[in-house]
């Protein structure tokens, strides 16, 4: 196998963890489909800003977009339904996430692309735990976001190569 055939093939795995982060967050935030619910509340009122705790706040920014050019601070609420459209809008860009065997991954994939995305996913699963863990919990899906967040934890302090099985 050749270099390039060993970036894709490295890329697409990193592209499906990214994938599945993705849609277990959107399941959190009752954004799965239709009839899935929340398991917590999370309104501008209730976090009118995205932190988690007094000590880390995280900002939106977005270069493509005119309002958020520059980090900006936002209510939780907007800065996850920002994280959701980019990560959706990357998703279906077929310059960073090929659908096809015959596109390749651009270049700086992991290093720009899958760190972006694990950034934001960190700061997401990081206000869930310290502003909404005890909803979470009342609603008996704590084991499920654990799990979830476990094997984000794994896969965000693993070495690539460990990830990708080899041929």
């Amino acid at each position: 196998r050749d270099a390039a055939a060993d970036h894709d093939a490295r890329c697409d795995v990193l592209a499906t963890y990214c994938v599945e982060f993705y849609y277990a967050l959107a399941g959190a935030y009752g954004r799965a489909g239709a009839g899935s619910a929340a398991l917590f509340t999370c309104t501008p009122t209730t976090c009118a800003r995205m932190s988690a705790g007094a000590r880390f706040a995280y900002r939106w920014h977005d270069e493509r977009s005119e309002r958020y050019r520059v980090p900006t601070d936002v209510a939780a609420p907007t800065f996850v339904d920002a994280m959701f459209a980019w990560a959706q809008r990357l998703f279906t860009d077929e310059a960073v996430f090929p659908s096809t065997t015959t596109a390749s991954f651009p270049v700086d994939f992991e290093r720009v692309v899958v760190r972006r995305l694990c950034t934001r996913f960190a700061a997401v699963f990081a206000h869930i735990y310290y502003h909404h863990f005890t909803e979470v919990v009342q609603r008996g899906a704590e084991a499920q976001l654990n799990a979830t967040f476990r094997r984000f934890f794994l896969f965000v302090n693993e070495p690539t190569e460990a990830l990708v099985p080899r041929h």
